[in-house]
């Protein structure tokens, strides 16, 4: 009688437990889209990742997904459900060396709420990005952002045709390369590691976040490995 009366309090107090911990929000049963914060105490704009909507930037840096869509060349009804990843698909045609992606929102955000962030390093925005940037007060038309701002033609701004990626190849090294695709490409690890300067990493890294790791520019290091791809 014991045993059962002991079971049936342990059952209630896990239950309850549930129940509590519901009411108060600290219940999820989904995983939440929330960056890390700064250290002082921020969310910090560089852990933007390219899973993350409009609408989750939104959410955690009060950035309406409107303004964002409106920076980002993207012409949707829904700009909250817009996922930050496909901005390197539409943006595919861009000249070499240039890249719009998870690198640009993060480096925006920052710009825009002001947020200090060592890994939203300065890195291409499109000109309508910029310009809203200036029009709102958050950067002077004298501020280095200027340096990174990248005038888009109307071809580069809708997602291109199987054809037109044919013609306009992807570039080499991009915010989603891995080890891995370096050395698809023809790269050697000596030849990563002689770039990259470590030994840190595995074929599934990230190559913006070895160099992250390592205190490393993403945009400086993209282009010595897409210059020994290209001279093999």
């Amino acid at each position: 009688m014991k045993k059962q009366w002991s079971i049936i309090f342990v059952i209630a107090i896990i239950v309850g437990g549930v129940f509590l911990s519901d009411r108060l929000g600290l219940w999820e049963t989904e995983s939440t889209k929330i960056p890390a914060k700064t250290q002082t105490g921020e969310f910090d704009p560089g852990d933007i990742r390219g899973s993350y909507t409009f609408g989750d930037i939104e959410n955690s840096f009060e950035i309406p997904a409107e303004k964002l869509a409106i920076a980002f060349g993207i012409e949707t009804d829904i700009p909250e459900t817009f996922q930050i990843k496909n901005l390197e698909a539409i943006y595919v045609s861009l000249p070499d060396n240039t890249e719009i992606g998870t690198g640009s929102v993060r480096y925006f955000v920052s710009l825009y709420t002001d947020i200090e962030s060592t890994l939203a390093e300065p890195t291409w925005l499109p000109t309508p990005a910029i310009e809203l940037l200036i029009a709102e007060g958050m950067i002077t038309d004298t501020d280095e952002a200027l340096n990174w701002k990248l005038d888009l033609t109307e071809t580069t701004s809708i997602i291109s045709e199987v054809t037109d990626k044919e013609e306009h190849p992807e570039p080499a090294v991009k915010g989603s390369t891995t080890i891995q695709d370096l050395i698809n490409q023809g790269l050697s690890f000596e030849d990563i590691e002689s770039v990259l300067k470590t030994t840190e990493f595995t074929k599934v890294a990230l190559v913006r976040d070895v160099c992250t790791a390592n205190g490393l520019k993403f945009s400086e290091i993209k282009i010595e490995l897409e210059n020994l791809i290209n001279n093999q």
